[in-house]
């Protein structure tokens, strides 16, 4: 008897400590899960660039001293040589220099040259006029030395750039065979002024020595 009561009591007594039990974990579980905080989530700092120096060869492009940033240097041509410039190896072309004005200038202007400074201004002769006449030759149109030195005489005189009278007969101006002492036959060559002043400054600064100085009349000229 005793033990068909005490079998159900202990079973009881085991049903109840179980409930206790799962209470227990349940409260536990709970006190847990209240008590318990979730973690922190820690905010994402932005990092602070620091400001670095600019390169070295920014800062000569920046200056203009380097070529311009984004381009790329032209390149060069291989043995190309900048203008004025020689290669290594090779000798400078040789540059005479030049000779100072005048060192090497002729002292006689040569004929055909133009009028020399210092002479003055001829007169060309017309027919009948009155004046004073230099004369630079005369001789015999049958002798040959004679007619080729009057010949050289008007060719020296064209070159110093004077017309001159041309190659003529002495008589055709009038007064010059007995001033100058010549037959009136012989060919002359003379050149004429308008004073006796011009025609003696001709005679100071040509050249050669002349026949003479007459102051004549021109004819043979109509």
């Amino acid at each position: 008897m005793y033990s068909s009561v005490l079998v159900p009591s202990l079973l009881t007594a085991a049903l109840l400590l179980t409930a206790c039990d799962g209470d227990d974990v349940t409260r536990t579980a709970s006190d847990t899960g209240t008590g318990s905080s979730a973690p922190s989530t820690a905010e994402p700092t932005t990092p602070t660039a620091e400001p670095t120096e600019p390169a070295e060869g920014a800062v000569e492009q920046a200056s203009g001293d380097g070529p311009p940033a984004g381009r790329t240097p032209e390149p060069t041509t291989p043995g190309a040589t900048a203008p004025g410039t020689s290669l290594p190896g090779t000798a400078a072309p040789d540059t005479a220099a030049p000779e100072p004005p005048g060192e090497h200038a002729p002292q006689d202007v040569p004929p055909g040259t133009g009028r020399p400074a210092g002479y003055p201004t001829e007169v060309v002769s017309t027919h009948g006029a009155r004046l004073w006449g230099v004369y630079l030759a005369a001789g015999s149109p049958g002798d040959a030395g004679e007619s080729h030195a009057v010949g050289e005489a008007e060719s020296f005189l064209i070159g110093q750039g004077f017309a001159g009278s041309g190659i003529g007969s002495v008589s055709c101006d009038q007064g010059a065979a007995e001033q100058l002492g010549v037959a009136p036959d012989d060919h002359r060559v003379a050149v004429y002024f308008a004073t006796v002043e011009q025609a003696q400054q001709f005679v100071d600064v040509y050249e050669r020595e002349p026949l003479g100085t007459a102051l004549v009349t021109t004819y043979c000229l109509d």
